[in-house]
C-alpha cells in the first residue's frame, strides 16, 4: 500500500486530494494544526499529525509528499511569504519522500492568453510572487527529493468558497461585469485532484511543472451565464469599470486592516480580477501524463450548485 503525506488537507483542494488518494488505496497521513477545522476529514481512515511549519520540522517517511497548504490572502507581504515561501521550504527540507508535489498557482506565471510551462514567470500580485518564491525554495532541494509542481488556474466545485460570493450574487439576479472581456482557464476540483495524483505517480513527472485545466478557456460573462443556468436564475448584467474594482479593493483592504481583519478581497485580488486574461495551456499534461479534464463546465457547475444547496448556502 503506497503512503502519502498531505498538507492543507482540511481545505478545498486538499480534502478532495485526500478523497482521491483513499480511493486509490493510499495510506494517508495529514498534517493539522491545533486550530484546524476537520469537517471534510471526519470519519475517513487517515492518520493526523500535528505540525507547525513556522519552524523546522522532521516528518515521517512516505512515498509521496503533497504540499497543498498555502495562504490565499494575507494582510502583509511578510504574511504571504511565511505561508507560501517559508512553509514550502520547511516542508521539503523536512520531507523524507520518494516524490515531493507542490501545488502552486497560475498566479506564478502572471496573466496571459495562454501561458504554458515554457513561458517566463511574471507574477503581478503579492500572492503570485510569494508562490513563485515558494517554488524556488522547493526546486533547490530537487536533487535530494524529486519535485513535481502543479499550477492550477481557477478551481471550482463542492467545498469551494472562493467563488461562492459569485454564485450568491448571481442567485440574487445580479451579474457583475468587470471592465472589458476577461478570459480565464478553469478546472473542476475532481479533475485537479486526479491530475495531481497522476503527475505524482508518473516517472515522467519528476522535476517537472504542469498546468492542469480544461481545454477551453472562458470569457467571464459567458461563464457566469453557465452558472446562472446551473442556479436556474437569469441575472441582469451590471458593468463595473476596472478602476472602480481597484478602488474598492483598496478601500476594503484599508477598512479590514483598521478593523483587525483579513478579507479575501483587497488590492491584491482586485489587481488580479482586472487583468484581461488568466489562461493556461494543459497540452504538456495531456502529452506527458496522458491526463485530460473529464468534467465539462456545464456539468461541473451543476455539481457545485447542488453542493451549495445541500449545505443550505443557496
Amino acid at each position: 500500500m503506497p503512503s502519502a503525506l498531505v498538507t492543507g488537507a482540511t481545505g478545498f483542494v486538499g480534502s478532495h486530494l485526500v478523497d482521491g488518494l483513499l480511493e486509490k488505496g493510499y495510506r494517508v497521513t495529514v498534517t493539522v494544526r491545533r486550530t484546524s477545522r476537520l469537517r471534510w476529514l471526519e470519519g475517513k481512515p487517515i492518520e493526523k499529525l500535528e505540525v507547525d511549519f513556522t519552524r523546522e520540522v522532521t516528518l515521517p517517511p512516505c512515498d509521496v509528499f503533497f504540499h497543498v497548504a498555502g495562504v490565499l490572502h494575507a494582510g502583509s507581504w511578510a504574511e504571504y511569504l511565511a505561508g507560501n515561501r517559508d512553509a514550502a521550504r520547511r516542508a521539503i527540507q523536512g520531507a523524507r519522500a520518494g516524490r515531493f508535489v507542490l501545488v502552486s498557482s497560475l498566479a506564478v506565471a502572471g496573466p496571459g492568453n495562454p501561458v504554458d510551462e515554457a513561458s517566463p514567470c511574471r507574477p503581478i500580485s503579492l500572492y503570485g510572487r510569494s508562490k513563485w518564491e515558494g517554488e524556488q525554495g522547493v526546486w533547490e532541494e530537487r536533487r535530494r527529493v524529486p519535485v513535481t509542481v502543479i499550477r492550477p488556474p481557477v478551481v471550482y466545485g463542492p467545498r469551494d468558497f472562493g467563488l461562492y460570493d459569485m454564485y450568491r450574487t448571481l442567485a440574487l439576479g445580479i451579474r457583475p461585469e468587470i471592465g472589458g472581456p476577461k478570459a480565464i482557464s478553469i478546472i473542476h476540483v475532481s479533475d485537479l485532484a486526479r491530475g495531481i495524483i497522476q503527475a505524482a505517480e508518473s516517472g515522467a513527472g519528476a522535476n517537472e511543472v504542469f498546468y492542469l485545466a480544461n481545454r477551453e478557456s472562458w470569457v467571464m460573462t459567458e461563464l457566469m451565464r453557465v452558472m446562472e443556468r446551473a442556479i436556474g436564475r437569469r441575472a441582469i448584467g451590471i458593468p463595473i469599470p476596472d478602476r472602480v474594482v481597484r478602488f474598492l479593493g483598496g478601500v476594503t483592504e484599508d477598512a479590514a486592516r483598521w478593523a483587525g481583519k483579513s478579507l479575501m478581497f483587497g488590492r491584491d485580488k482586485a489587481l488580479e480580477m482586472t487583468q484581461r486574461a488568466w489562461v493556461c495551456s494543459a497540452e504538456k499534461s495531456r502529452r506527458v501524463l496522458g491526463w485530460e479534464a473529464r468534467r465539462s463546465v456545464d456539468e461541473g457547475m451543476k455539481d457545485a450548485v447542488a453542493w451549495y444547496r445541500s449545505q443550505g448556502l443557496l
